[in-house]
Formats: C-alpha cells, sequence, structure tokens
C-alpha cells in the first residue's frame, strides 16, 4: 500500500462533513451544518 493510500472508507453520520480526527481508539467527526461532534469507533465506524 502506498503512503497515504486509502485504507476503509464509510458513510458519514451527518449530511455535511467539516473535519474528522481522533488516534487509535475514537474518531471524532464534525457535521458543520448542525454543529454536532459524534464519536465514531473505529473498529466499524459506529456512532
Amino acid at each position: 500500500m502506498a503512503f497515504g493510500g486509502v485504507v476503509r472508507s464509510a458513510d458519514t453520520p451527518s449530511s455535511y462533513p467539516s473535519g474528522i480526527g481522533g488516534d487509535a481508539n475514537t474518531i471524532w467527526h464534525c457535521d458543520g451544518a448542525t454543529d454536532q461532534i459524534y464519536e465514531l469507533l473505529t473498529t466499524d465506524f459506529s456512532v
């Protein structure tokens, strides 16, 4: 796999994704339309 290649992908839990961050255990996903922050599991991207 090339550096920076896609490992996995999933649908976003919101309609207007505007930011993402996290660590080995949690992914934080921001929605710009609703000003919500979602905590996603890294195993299956569930909320």
